[in-house]
């Protein structure tokens, strides 16, 4: 792959394989047909888990042996998406090539697909009314239905079906769109005219191993429902807290809709548009932070309702082009700044003279100079493109559902990953306008969206800008408090997170320290032989003699009388071990072995041995030694720890993400990375929120309402004022801290980079714990923080919580005056634990072990107080 992939996208990946591995081994085995699912939240990267399953597949790695001979055909549902797949599959892949891609078209005319190949097909094409596809006659022999059932027959346990379930959208009728999906899935007879009009019959069998990707095991459950072929399913689904912890999806969505009762259109649109040119700018920053690694040109799409006139898009495109005209200066030349992608397809010539190009959607996210859309609909049926951050839709309300898809095409990060730089947070969201929407009819979409969303996405009505509140103390803005990143990366052992330094290094030529001459992925890979040598070489006679019992298989034959049926006679036989079982040796070794480890040290046996089977059972019986593991995963982490020290005069002067690529391999899961947390020059809130309500007929019904607003934050508006739906204790929290006289102010500590953050590990994820509140006292002429966190105490997070801020206060001595966890027991009082001036661990592992909301309540009762 060209990049790295995620901790998830790798998990799933291997997965998948393994699956797919074990439904050939059925296929071979008695012929059993399998179907695996691959399920993953829309913008968690399916296509990329894909691509990283074909070049296993196709091209092996690690344990996985290549398959030159296996022949993929991808079905889709839109002839436009195929495109897009097959570019994404380019752009991640470093092995497989354009001359391995092919799109089966009319001119496609062979009796079988092609081995080592990866075709695109999409249903349409083999629809009854595709007479040039399926139809056979002068200019074509073979009807594509004919070379998908000879490929079938002829290639079987090396032919992959992979359906795309994801892609909707298309022109073929739901009825007819089933029956060819599953006619290609489970084969039956299948009609076919001549040129002549004759009409034969002909009867495909069913595909023996199928792949089908979808947003949740529900839609994969659903396309196999019909399960005719009697296959057996797999189901590997993406863990949806990993994907929500990768940064691949967008952290808020921010609804904005009219309060006042009056035309807003153009009003809102020009605020969209004003919104689009502060996310260039912000983007523009952020390239320069991340030298130039992060070139975003975000997009805004207008949504325009079916019937609209073009007069009325003239005066549109007039209000976008007069509120950013530094930016938007639109063009008809080759490079566009407006285009729309409406159903017709052809270019729009406006009454004033201007020309709005058609763009296929599919093509928008790759032309960087396209910074608005005009459509209809056509953008919301799968359509991927993670520059468009500014949506605004001038449709009727009564629209809510599509809006909602289209919300959910839009919340993938542009840069594969979230921002983490100071003052950026914003990059993480993206916003909403709904010019004709009320309250209940915006409390409608934010609820269909967050009903129907594969993965959990915030959601602010209405979010408005707070600045920083005049007459502050300089020094309290000027504040530096340590903060904690999670870990980014998790790797399967010590080994390879080596492997892994050695070839980021490499790429980012960092000299190795000890030979500058030598790379240090060779450097890597010396290292480990050299480990694993010593330790053969130290457990020598008890390897070589388990090694020779390898070499051989002994088995009793017993005679039995065949009329008493007693045991007559048993000899007993040695015969050399075959090829097939000394190749399953060495591949259950290299197994139990770390990352490349066992295919390293059975290249330096070789080498020493000079034979390929006393190196491969030397190898076996190596690798069931605990110790020798244990040996080397100590020795590559303590390598590791080398490297650190003496490269950081070298990584000191990369770029800040290559830094950031490194530090996410120097400290792996369950290390946090330290980090430093300073108040923002300003910090953006959501400002409604949804409440249920009952209307005229006492039925309940959704509405949008004003949040609750509080004095004293850092941040307000003019009257002083901050909005936060609180609960009861923290209110009760922010009334008590606010009744004592040295408070200065204090600051509800948000998720994100604009949060003061404590890594914390939950179900083997690595997770951020934001605590609620830091509150700035002046004590005795000095400012002080005291970090409060009121929590739920009865959630299954409280512990590992709770336990990571006191590992984190006890860590950090005298940066802050207290670190306070805070519940109300069962008679309504607020209890409090003091977690700083501990000098050990026995308070957080008393934490991190207490069951349930009882257990933590009698530590409140054993070491805490009154609030």
């Amino acid at each position: 792959m060209k990049f790295s992939l995620t901790d998830y996208q790798r998990d799933v990946t291997n997965t998948v394989v393994q699956r797919l591995n074990a439904a050939v081994g059925m296929f071979d085995n008695d012929g059993a047909r399998s179907a695996v699912g691959l399920t993953a939240p829309t913008g968690a990267g399916k296509t990329v888990i894909a691509t990283a399953v074909l070049e296993k597949l196709l091209f092996g790695g690690g344990t996985q042996s290549p398959n030159k001979y296996l022949t993929v055909l991808w079905l889709t549902d839109d002839p436009a998406l195929n495109e897009q797949s097959k570019d994404k599959i380019l752009k991640a892949s470093s092995l497989i090539q354009p001359s391995q891609i092919e799109t089966l078209d009319a001119t496609y005319d062979r009796e079988t697909l092609e081995q080592g190949k990866i075709h695109f097909l999409n249903i349409q094409r083999l629809a009854s009314g595709a007479t040039s596809h399926v139809n056979t006659g002068d200019s074509r022999r073979w009807s594509l239905w004919e070379t998908i059932g000879n490929t079938v027959r002829k290639y079987n346990r090396d032919f992959l079906l992979i359906v795309d379930e994801a892609h909707r959208g298309s022109s073929v009728t739901a009825g007819e769109k089933k029956t060819i999906m599953r006619t290609v899935l489970d084969g039956g007879p299948i009609e076919i005219k001549d040129g002549s009009g004759n009409t034969r019959t002909i009867v495909n069998d069913p595909a023996g191993i199928m792949l089908g990707i979808s947003a949740t095991p529900k839609k994969f459950e659903e396309a196999m429902s019909a399960n005719t072929a009697d296959r057996t399913l797999f189901k590997v689904a993406a863990d949806t807290e990993k994907v929500r912890a990768s940064g691949l999806i967008k952290d808020l969505i921010q609804v904005n809709h009219p309060t006042d009762n009056q035309p807003t259109d153009d009003t809102l649109l020009r605020a969209a548009v004003r919104d689009l040119v502060r996310y260039t700018n912000l983007w523009d920053a952020e390239n320069g932070a991340s030298n130039g690694l992060h070139n975003v040109k975000p997009l805004m799409v207008v949504q325009l309702p079916d019937k609209v006139s073009e007069k009325a898009i003239q005066q549109l495109v007039i209000s976008i082009t007069d509120e950013w005209p530094a930016g938007l200066q639109h063009t008809t030349g080759a490079k566009p700044v407006i285009v729309h992608s409406f159903g017709e397809k052809k270019h729009l010539d406006l009454p004033d003279g201007r020309m709005i190009p058609y763009v296929a959607p599919q093509n928008i996210q790759e032309n960087g100079h396209i910074r608005v859309v005009l459509f209809k609909t056509a953008l919301t049926t799968g359509w991927d493109c993670p520059r468009a951050e500014v949506m605004v839709s001038l449709r009727p309300a009564k629209e809510h559902t599509s809006i909602a898809q289209l919300i959910g095409r839009m919340v993938r990060t542009p840069v594969a990953g979230r921002i983490e730089t100071e003052d950026l947070d914003e990059l993480n969201t993206v916003s909403l306008y709904l010019p004709h929407y009320d309250k209940a009819e915006v409390a409608t979409v934010v609820k269909s969206f967050v009903d129907g969303a594969d993965v959990e996405v915030a959601v602010a009505i209405n979010p408005v800008d707070f600045p920083r509140v005049p007459g502050i103390p300089d020094a309290l803005w000027e504040m530096v408090l340590p903060k904690e990143i999670k870990p980014k990366r998790t790797y399967p052992s010590e080994t390879a997170r080596l492997a892994a330094l050695g070839t980021r290094l490499d790429s980012l030529k960092v000299a190795n320290p000890a030979n500058p001459a030598v790379l240090l992925t060779d450097e890597v890979e010396a290292r480990v032989k050299a480990i694993l040598l010593a330790e053969y070489a130290r457990l020598q006679s008890a390897i070589d003699e388990d090694a020779q019992g390898l070499l051989e298989v002994t088995y009793d034959r017993v005679g039995y009388d065949q009329y008493s049926g007693t045991q007559a006679t048993v000899t007993s036989h040695v015969v050399r071990t075959s090829a097939t079982n000394l190749r399953e040796l060495k591949d259950k070794a290299v197994n139990r072995m770390p990352d490349a480890a066992g295919s390293w040290l059975y290249d330096a046996l070789y080498l020493q041995l000079q034979d390929h089977e006393e190196a491969v059972v030397r190898l076996s019986a190596l690798s069931v030694h605990e110790e020798v593991i244990r040996t080397l995963e100590s020795s590559a982490s303590a390598l590791i720890d080398s490297w650190r020290q003496q490269l950081n005069p070298a990584v000191s002067r990369l770029d800040t993400k290559d830094r950031e690529e490194l530090d996410a391999i120097w400290h792996p899961h369950g290390v946090p990375i330290a980090g430093e947390f300073r108040l923002p020059e300003k910090v953006r809130t959501r400002t409604q929120k949804i409440a249920a309500v009952k209307d005229g007929a006492g039925k309940s019904v959704e509405t949008i309402e004003a949040i609750e607003a509080f004095n004293g934050h850092l941040f307000a508006d003019g009257q002083g004022d901050f909005p936060m739906a609180a609960t009861g204790w923290e209110r009760e929290v922010i009334e008590k801290e606010l009744a004592q006289s040295s408070l200065i102010g204090w600051y509800r500590n948000p998720a994100g980079a604009g949060g003061l953050s404590v890594s914390y590990t939950e179900g083997g994820v690595d997770k951020s714990l934001y605590p609620d509140f830091l509150f700035f006292h002046r004590v005795d002429g000095d400012i002080v923080v005291d970090i409060v966190d009121p929590h739920n105490h009865s959630l299954g997070d409280t512990p590992g919580k709770w336990a990571a801020l006191s590992r984190f206060a006890r860590q950090h001595p005298g940066a802050f005056r207290r670190v306070t966890a805070v519940i109300r027991n069962k008679a309504g009082a607020l209890k409090s634990l003091e977690l700083t001036g501990r000098a050990n661990t026995v308070l957080e592992n008393k934490i991190a072990a207490a069951s349930g909301g009882e257990g933590i309540a009698a530590l409140f009762e054993e070491y805490g107080g009154s609030y």
